[in-house]
């Protein structure tokens, strides 16, 4: 059997889910597919996150739990992803930073004595530096949305495990608890991010968003990304996010976390 398929079935569990993107998919032919790929392109797609995430074998849950049962492991497949795309906010904003700050340093070690009359930056050396500083702050932000995604997977998995008896008895809660306590204070940085229009729509708007009457906005501080925000509740606050490996490092040892609060196979296949 390929690494990640499931065990052996006639027919692989279908749910309303399943059906939805059958419809939308590969011609109306998905179950076609999945049965003649399972061991090549469909495993590689679905199976190969899977080398390390819970395995659940549906056709052996009661019916009434199947679906979420299968949300569940959905949102394995969310944890590895959302881990992996703030991995790749990291990767590029290591591509970036050296290229930016040399043209940077070129254009200073270049520039003119304040004697020597007026001087003007050489266009085409500072679109660069535009457009590479674009690529790190876009990084930069897409990391926060990252970190606030792989926190709703967490606390989606928690809740569908709740409401699934077979999981529940078979997880271990304070494993689950303790990785979604661990992660970063992301959500009112997540939307300052997101919501950077709503809180400059208005000076009253600003005034409540700054701190003493200052009020950061997307800065970044070497690899630490920064906003101020008021919360529904709360006066405005700064929030960071630092992007690094080792922040990184962090969100894998939850994403672990949280699979190892499960049984590695659920229920567990009989051996001979």
């Amino acid at each position: 059997m390929a690494i990640g398929s499931r065990a052996p079935d006639s027919e692989p569990h279908r749910t309303p889910h399943h059906d939805l993107y059958a419809r939308n998919t590969h011609g109306g032919d998905f179950w076609g597919l999945l049965r003649k790929t399972s061991s090549s392109a469909w495993a590689f797609q679905i199976g190969f996150w899977r080398m390390d995430a819970p395995l659940f074998i549906l056709s052996k849950f009661p019916p009434e739990d199947r679906d979420l049962a299968w949300h569940v492991e959905c949102k394995f497949l969310d944890l590895q992803q959302h881990t992996e795309a703030f991995h790749h906010a990291v990767l590029l904003m290591d591509e970036m930073e050296p290229r930016s700050e040399a043209i940077a340093t070129a254009i200073h070690s270049n520039r003119p004595s304040l004697a020597a009359g007026r001087w003007r930056f050489p266009a085409k050396e500072m679109a660069e530096l535009k457009v590479l500083k674009g690529w790190i702050h876009m990084a930069a932000r897409d990391a926060a949305f990252s970190v606030y995604h792989l926190r709703a997977a967490i606390h989606s998995i928690i809740a569908n495990v709740e409401k699934c008896p077979s999981l529940a008895k078979a997880v271990d809660f304070t494993k689950l608890e303790e990785a979604r306590d661990d992660l970063p204070e992301i959500v009112e940085l997540r939307h300052a991010v997101a919501h950077k229009a709503d809180d400059t729509y208005s000076i009253e708007k600003v005034r409540k968003n700054s701190i003493d009457g200052v009020r950061v906005s997307g800065d970044l501080y070497g690899r630490t990304l920064t906003y101020t925000r008021a919360g529904t509740k709360n006066p405005a606050q700064l929030h960071a996010l630092s992007i690094t490996d080792d922040q990184f490092a962090r969100l894998c040892a939850i994403k672990d976390k949280v699979f190892a609060a499960f049984p590695p196979i659920y229920p567990a296949m009989k051996t001979n």
